[in-house]
This record gives structure tokens, sequence and C-alpha cells, in this order.
């Protein structure tokens, strides 16, 4: 169902690797759906389903949900501007609508954090021509934030933390080894910040 070579590609590689026909599982980000069902750029168009991430438990799902997050550092020196700029981009527009996350998921598919935008119709005709809006609305009721995302380290660990297990899955090193490595790393990250 999936080929080991999966652990050494990256998130890009493994979508394409499904376009091509070659994997029958995988997970991927939902604007790669959209991607994996656009005749141009795959040959499985329409077999490209969305679901629930299989749990041990029944009825005991989860899913790794993720949005973009826009935020000023101490540093900025036009703070007005830059709030602007993250109005524009996160927040509404002068018409009191969510322009921008509403145009980049018309787009691209890219997630948006406003359930209520499920109820547009321009994005429930875009999305049903590449899934199931209600498959999507039920995943997202499992979504939950990460909570350490909030950590100014956060990002620089978690490629580290990836690359380790990767090297583990292909026994480049024991599980032990990546362990304790990525608890090494952990703390010296958090330490710099």
């Amino acid at each position: 169902i999936i080929d080991p070579k999966t652990v050494e590609m990256n998130t890009n590689m493994a979508r394409d690797t499904m376009a091509a026909g070659k994997l029958a599982f995988t997970g991927v980000p939902k604007y790669d759906i959209q991607r994996l069902n656009d005749p141009k750029l795959s040959q499985v168009v329409g077999k490209i389903k969305m679901m629930h991430y299989p749990s041990l438990e029944p009825h005991l799902h989860g899913t790794v949900g993720w949005t973009r997050m826009y935020s000023l550092t101490k540093q900025v020196r036009y703070v007005d501007e830059a709030w602007k700029l993250i109005q524009y981009l996160g927040g509404k527009d002068k018409n009191g609508e969510f322009y921008t996350a509403k145009r980049w998921y018309l787009l691209k598919g890219l997630g948006f954090a406003y359930p209520h935008l499920w109820k547009d119709k321009e994005i429930f005709e875009s999305t049903s021509k590449w899934a199931d809006v209600s498959v999507i609305e039920d995943i997202g009721k499992y979504a939950r934030p990460i909570e350490i995302i909030k950590q100014p380290w956060y990002t620089e660990y978690e490629r580290f933390h990836i690359q380790e297990i990767q090297r583990a899955l292909i026994k480049q090193i024991t599980p032990k080894e990546a362990l304790v490595n990525m608890a090494k790393f952990a703390r010296k990250i958090k330490a710099e910040y």
C-alpha cells in the first residue's frame, strides 16, 4: 500500500508519485487533493479521495490540520502598516468579507480557519469538483490545535525531527538513537531562543 521509499520523499515528491499512479495511499494536504484530481497534473483523476486517518480505537479519529498564521515580531518598524497587511491576508476586507482566504482557496484549495466559509456557494461548488465537502467538514471536526507550534523554535525543530524519523525508518539509525538526537536538538534549539 505504501512504498517504503516514500519516507525518503518530501511532500511534493510523494504527491507527484501518487499523481503518477504509483501509490495507493499517502498523506497530503487538502490542497493537493485538488491537484491530484486535476487532469492537467494527474493520471489518477477521480480516484483520489479524502478519508479519516485510521485509528486503533473505534470512532476515535484525528488529523493534521493546518492553516496559515500571520504574526508580527517585536522588530516591526511600521506596526500599523504591518497590521493592515495581516488583516488583508488573514482577516476581513473593507466589505467585511474574508477575501484573501476565499480567493486562495478557490485558486489552489489552500485551507482557511473560518468554518462558515464552507457554506459559501462558490467554495462548495469549487470543492465539489475535486472532493466531498461533507468528508472535509467531518474531518475538520477532529482538528485540534498543536500547541507547541506557537514556540518560536518549533519550525526548526520539526524539520530536524522529520529527518531523524526518516533516518530511523530506513534503518540508518536505531529508533532510540533518533529519539536521543531529537531530545538533544530540542533542548539545544529551545535554549538558543
